[in-house]
């Protein structure tokens, strides 16, 4: 999957200085084109973007229902319904060539400010330089090595259907991400007046997307070791 997926974007920035991408079993509201679209007029030559995401699941960060900006910056690259440039792409590196510097040097620390976060993403890292299917983490990474910010909607723009058994990698029905609904943009876009990341968003993101994996993980491989002990 991996490297069709990664191969398939290479050759649309290939033809295309600039493109909107879904995943096949995600949900667009209708404005998330043309949030997208003004959006990658806008800072089509602000290196400090890489990223234009549409999701912004689970809701509930308090700091999102309480300013006016249709967006915030974040050091998530979040990718159900995304958009970037050929500019931001060309840094994009499937086989992860700097990682061993970076973990062995001890990067992340200075990357991230949690040091469980950092021991997290250490073994994600870890697992898909060691494998694992997957084309994203590999975009994080890229993002991260360039000090790169991503944009997020204050509303959620895109749902993911695909939460059931038959999913790659989203199999959990109960997954507070699942099937969200979708809020429409308000036009014009409000934008903020500063570029710095929203750690407090940030916070949530990391406690409510990626860290609850880690412990799901550990507990379908404490199931199975009990279960071979029978």
């Amino acid at each position: 999957m991996k490297q069709r997926e990664a191969t398939a974007f290479s050759w649309v920035f290939d033809i295309v200085e600039e493109a909107i991408l879904l995943e096949d079993d995600c949900l667009p509201h209708p404005t998330f084109f043309p949030y997208c679209e003004e959006l990658l007029r806008y800072y089509r030559h602000d290196e400090r973007v890489m990223t234009i995401s549409g999701d912004n699941t689970p809701l509930g960060n308090p700091r999102n229902r309480q300013i006016q900006d249709s967006y915030y910056f974040s050091i998530y690259t979040r990718t159900w319904g995304w958009a970037t440039w050929r500019r931001a792409w060309q840094h994009y590196d499937l086989e992860m060539k700097k990682w061993s510097t970076i973990r062995d040097e001890g990067w992340l620390k200075d990357i991230l400010r949690d040091s469980r976060e950092v021991q997290f993403w250490q073994n994600q890292f870890q697992s898909t330089y060691d494998g694992f299917d997957t084309w994203d983490y590999q975009w994080m990474l890229c993002s991260w090595l360039q000090n790169a910010l991503s944009i997020i909607p204050t509303v959620n723009l895109i749902s993911n259907l695909g939460f059931d058994l038959d999913g790659t990698n989203t199999t959990d029905r109960g997954d507070p991400r699942s099937n969200v609904p979708t809020q429409a943009v308000q036009f014009p876009l409000q934008h903020p007046p500063f570029m710095i990341p929203d750690r407090q968003a940030d916070r949530f993101t990391r406690e409510n997307v990626y860290m609850p994996s880690l412990l799901k993980r550990v507990q379908r491989k404490l199931r199975k070791t009990f279960k071979n002990l029978k």
